[in-house]
Formats: C-alpha cells, structure tokens, sequence
C-alpha cells in the first residue's frame, strides 16, 4: 500500500461535481449566510459554541454547523493555486457560467474544462482534512 494512495480523478470529479450541485446550495442555504458574504469570508480560527438542549439552541448549533463548513469550504477554494482558485471561486461562490469565466481568464473552453477538473481533484484532496469525504481511491 503506498503512502498516498492512488486517486480514481474521473469518480473524485463527478462526486466534486455533485457535492457543488447538490450538498453545497444547502450547506450555504441552513447557515444563514448570504450570497454576499460568501465573497468575502471573514474566516477565524476561533472555535464557535453554542448552547444546547431545547429545539431552538439545536437550530442554532446546526446553523454555526453549517457556517464551519462554508467557512471549511471557502479555505479549501483559497488553498488551491491562483488560477484553480479563480475557477472555482467563480464557478462554485459567483455562479458564473463557465463558457464566461473561460472568456474571462482568456483560455479556450478544452483548456478550461481540464484546468477546471484539476481544480476539482484537488479539492477534493484539500476538503479531505475537514471531513469532506469526496475523493475517491482507486481499487
């Protein structure tokens, strides 16, 4: 067995692919986070608390839950090189349309599709840490 092992790129890209479609809209959406103050996080490494026990102190914790995640996500998107980094930014935090984003970083649709799908794996490596489970081993 090797030390890192050996990642199936084209599993981790659908399973990337998917979480950005359907578990990161609700992740922002039940943190209470606006679209706004996604662009520019104001991250801390401060632990956050809250109380627990009655239905409402439950709401809040899973609301400083979900806002640790985005908080996770958005450093796992700033971990990445400069130019993965403004794909997925403006892919995944802006919305931008990638036939867009590609006329914008001057790349043809091929190179930013494939530049786009690195970005992804690597990710996908980086979420790893925070227990996103997206990358996927070859067998």
């Amino acid at each position: 067995m090797a030390l890192i092992p050996e990642i199936d790129r084209e599993a981790t890209i659908k399973k990337t692919k998917n979480f950005f479609k359907k578990v990161w809209p609700r992740i922002v959406l039940q943190s209470g986070l606006t679209a706004m103050s996604l662009r520019s996080p104001e991250i801390t490494d401060m632990p956050t608390s809250a109380p627990t026990g009655n239905a409402n102190e439950k709401l809040m914790v899973r609301m400083l839950e979900r806002q640790d995640d985005v908080k996770n996500v958005i450093r796992c998107i700033n971990s990445l090189e400069a130019k993965k980094k403004e794909i997925m930014r403006a892919s995944y935090i802006d919305n931008i349309p990638n036939w867009k984003i590609a006329q914008q970083l001057g790349y043809s649709e091929p190179r930013y599709y494939q530049l786009k799908n690195e970005a992804l794996v690597d990710f996908a490596d980086a979420s790893s840490v925070y227990g996103f489970k997206l990358l996927i081993e070859k067998s």
